[in-house]
């Protein structure tokens, strides 16, 4: 399944060039997923990014991905490379 945000997230140097664009994006897949509600516990969420990998990610780059998945509503947050 596929998640498309209004406006993209990525720009032509980084992956992610909007931060809360992308959160918002994850936010409405966790949505859909049914992940989040009253009784339910907050999802686990794995990352994997499969562009702008060339000499892995920076410190950064992890860090953004796994604010994004923090504030997206998971509880844990994993980025895979």
């Amino acid at each position: 399944m596929t998640f498309h945000s209004k406006e993209p997230f990525t720009t032509t140097r980084l992956l992610i060039g909007k931060f809360f664009v992308a959160e918002s994006c994850l936010k409405n897949a966790v949505k859909e997923f049914g992940a989040i509600g009253f009784f339910k516990r907050a999802p686990k969420i794995i990352i994997q990014p499969h562009e702008f990998l060339e000499g892995g990610l920076s410190e950064v780059e992890d860090r953004v991905l796994r604010e994004i998945a923090l504030g997206a509503g998971a509880r844990e947050a994993h980025v895979v490379v």
